[in-house]
């Protein structure tokens, strides 16, 4: 569920999911056996005040804005609450079998242009149409079987592998992630699950996800490898990495493309970002906060009421990273990234692996929030409250080595 809402595309468009989900979750918490834990709702806290703050600066208080925020926070929270631990690994294997049925069917469709017409008008358009009204103007909803995602940008120069989320490069993003985390767990790059993940990113073609992906392998390659070899594996890596830069079209034209127009257009990550950057500055302390209006004021209120199309291209931003800035300010986004950081850490930790693995995984979750908009999504969310999670269970740990210890000393 925590991924459905993420940003799988039958379901994350509309917020009546969360609400169905989070029920969900409450009843089965009231069922089972939850235990409260107070501290991580400290987060919850901070998110509260800080959109409080935001509504009074910019006078748009909007109650149900707050409680869509409210409720994801809370379903991320209680997942985590009933998973604990296990979480990271369901997530793993939920994401291990996505990339199994995706890559099948992306194989099928790729070479088989009528089989995707087929599967568009015979089973996406009959059996999933979007079950709630679209909260999304800008980006339209694409025909979807559920486990995998049609997308028209996929069939352009080559076919890129979507799975069931909103487009590839959003699946190269949730991907990567599961291999950062696998390696740990693993310990090894040529698992089976690693494997998969990687083929899988792989068939997105996506430039954000294969420049994640090379900062993951050089992460786990220098954190792992004996000294005298691991070097020579990072200059292979490396190489490797600068002959597909300039070898393959879609990586290094995209990119210098986007720098280009960097100055024309919010359409590119580079031009999202020098707008969010610049808007920054007007707001460096609370941000402007989720509401578009705060920002743009009757420009995004027009686009909101669709009365002219053409505004949404106006108010879009796609960079993920400097639009977490630009929505918290400085202070907030600084603290949230700071306990992703500390997620990172404290599983490296209760792994008992090479602490310096971290910062290359947070650097990768960096380079992907820079290409997608994903710090504002459950599943980001529910890594918060796992840092609190991991921080106890470290904690524990630690404690218990401690009487262990004592017994052992007499």
């Amino acid at each position: 569920m925590v991924i459905a809402v993420t940003g799988v595309e039958y379901f994350y468009r509309s917020p009546f999911f969360v609400v169905i989900f989070f029920c969900i979750c409450t009843c089965y918490s009231i069922w089972g056996n939850f235990k409260v834990n107070l501290q991580p709702l400290s987060i919850i806290v901070g998110f509260v005040i800080l959109e409080l703050l935001q509504a009074i600066v910019f006078g748009n208080f909007v109650a149900i804005s707050i409680l869509n925020i409210i409720l994801r926070l809370l379903l991320a929270y209680i997942v985590v609450q009933l998973c604990g631990t296990r979480f990271i690994k369901s997530y793993i294997h939920v994401m291990y079998i996505i990339s199994v049925i995706a890559l099948i069917i992306w194989i099928i469709v790729a070479f088989s242009p009528e089989i995707e017409q087929t599967l568009i008008s015979k089973v996406a358009n009959v059996y999933f149409t979007p079950l709630f009204d679209q909260a999304d103007i800008l980006y339209k909803a694409s025909p979807t079987i559920l486990v995998f995602n049609l997308h028209p940008i996929a069939r352009e120069i080559i076919y890129r592998n979507s799975g069931p989320f909103w487009e590839p490069g959003a699946f190269a993003v949730f991907l990567n992630l599961s291999l950062s985390l696998n390696l740990v767990r693993e310990r090894s790059l040529v698992a089976r699950k690693n494997l998969f993940f990687i083929v899988a990113i792989l068939s997105t073609f996506s430039t954000a996800g294969f420049l994640t992906l090379f900062i993951t392998i050089i992460g786990f390659v220098l954190t792992n490898s004996l000294k005298p070899s691991r070097y020579v594996f990072v200059i292979l890596i490396i190489g490797v990495g600068s002959y597909m830069y300039e070898s393959i079209d879609f990586l290094s034209n995209k990119v210098i493309d986007n720098v280009l127009t960097a100055s024309e257009t919010s359409s590119s990550r580079f031009g999202s970002a020098v707008r969010d950057l610049t808007d920054l500055m007007n707001s460096p302390l609370i941000g402007y906060g989720r509401r578009a209006e705060n920002r743009f004021g009757n420009l995004a209120t027009n686009a909101a009421l669709n009365l002219r199309e053409d505004l949404d291209s106006e108010i879009h931003r796609n960079n993920g990273l400097t639009f977490l800035f630009v929505t918290y300010g400085l202070p907030g986004a600084a603290l949230y990234l700071f306990i992703l950081f500390m997620f990172f850490k404290r599983f490296c930790q209760l792994a008992n692996y090479p602490r310096l693995y971290a910062w290359f995984a947070f650097a990768a979750l960096l380079c992907s929030g820079f290409s997608q908009g994903i710090f504002d999504r459950v599943l980001l969310f529910a890594l918060l409250f796992m840092e609190e999670r991991l921080r106890a269970e470290n904690k524990s740990i630690k404690k218990f080595n401690q009487v262990e210890q004592l017994k052992n000393r007499f």
